[in-house]
């Protein structure tokens, strides 16, 4: 899952960034998660209502001063609290439109949402994949999105398919050599 805050500095809280939500599902799509990204949506959200946001009230309340910088920029309490509810907001909806789906309830012999693919390219060089939800999403970790272009390739292959992966550059070929669910 990608992380809603990255810590800036040692000075305390209000150093936090708050990304602007981007929606990456495609119209009508449905926000399909595993058991762990619902957790940590959850999790996310319960963080920024019970402890983020009541800390920027309580700065917006005592300073006038900004509260953190962004690329040289000040950021001032009520500007902090606007992203804030924007990322509440933004999450609240996630949850409420989620599709929680159980990976160890899939077909285990072909590729569905929630398995874990390992596949070898046409050097045979061996990666693993974990299909996730857009959320979920983090490919320097081997977890894709349902939609990615690996993902889109990978479902409904079953073990020793080759699928062509489509991407910007040109196309690869992946063999599939394990599914595994867990």
């Amino acid at each position: 899952m990608s992380k809603a805050f990255t810590k800036e500095s040692d000075e305390g809280p209000f150093d936090e960034i708050i990304p602007e939500p981007k929606d990456l599902l495609p119209p009508g799509a449905k926000n399909y998660v595993t058991p762990e990204g619902a957790e940590a949506l959850r999790a996310e959200l319960g963080r920024l209502e019970q402890v983020v946001r009541p800390q920027v009230v309580g700065a917006k309340g005592q300073s006038r001063k900004p509260s953190s910088a962004v690329e040289g920029k000040s950021l001032s309490p009520k500007t902090r609290l606007a992203a804030v509810d924007r990322r509440i907001q933004f999450l609240s909806d996630r949850i409420g439109n989620m599709v929680v789906v159980d990976p160890k309830a899939q077909d285990q012999d072909s590729v569905h949402f929630g398995a874990t693919v390992t596949v070898a390219d046409q050097a045979g060089d061996e990666r693993v994949y974990k299909i996730v939800g857009v959320d979920e999403s983090e490919p320097s970790q081997g977890r894709v999105s349902f939609i990615s272009p690996i993902g889109r390739a990978l479902i409904s292959a079953r073990e020793r398919d080759v699928v062509t992966v489509e991407l910007p550059d040109g196309s690869i070929e992946l063999e599939v050599l394990e599914i595994e669910y867990v």
